[in-house]
């Protein structure tokens, strides 16, 4: 009996495992969208603080697309973050 529960919680701690490696690849991909965009918008800032005028209707749109993109990102990624501390305590916890 002993080592069924021995491999049950064998069994357990490899889906932990997989799901914290796939939980944290995730984070990583979501952090490298959200360096790219923030990198964008400061040089639109910087575009838009050098010239008062930009006159260009595109550009503010795509600068409210990375905003809008931002927005959407940063929960994601604060939400996959505390699945990845629940994880690591479960983990923790039980094995």
């Amino acid at each position: 009996m002993k080592e069924s529960g021995q491999k049950k919680s064998y069994i357990k701690r490899k889906e932990v495992d997989q799901k914290i490696r796939k939980i944290s690849n995730r984070i990583k991909s979501i952090e490298s969208s959200i360096e790219n965009t923030e990198s964008k918008i400061s040089e639109m800032d910087l575009i838009m603080s050098a010239s008062n005028e930009v006159q260009d209707i595109d550009f503010y749109k795509k600068y409210e697309q990375f905003k809008q993109k931002l927005n959407l990102t940063i929960p994601e990624w604060e939400k996959l973050h505390n699945m990845l501390e629940k994880l690591r305590d479960e983990r923790n916890s039980v094995f």
